[in-house]
């Protein structure tokens, strides 16, 4: 999503959901969970994709090695 875009969603839907500022504690509650979650999951993602191409470079490092070893034993 375009960074305008979230500041867009959440200037068109705030006047329609507060009533006379009575909802504004709420609207901001929900606003701070939605972004801590996002926040989470940002850190997790990044770190899942860390992992994974640890993972993707061993599993390459070892096709590579049996490949050469299946090499070396043919004459």
């Amino acid at each position: 999503m375009k960074p305008g875009g979230l500041h867009a969603v959440k200037a068109t839907t705030r006047p329609a959901v507060t009533t006379a500022g009575a909802g504004n504690p709420f609207v901001s509650f929900l606003e701070d969970v939605v972004s801590a979650i996002m926040a989470l999951v940002a850190v997790l993602l990044s770190a899942m994709a860390v992992i994974l191409v640890q993972a993707f470079g061993f599993l390459i490092g070892r096709w590579f090695r049996r490949r050469r070893s299946r090499r070396s034993s043919f004459p």
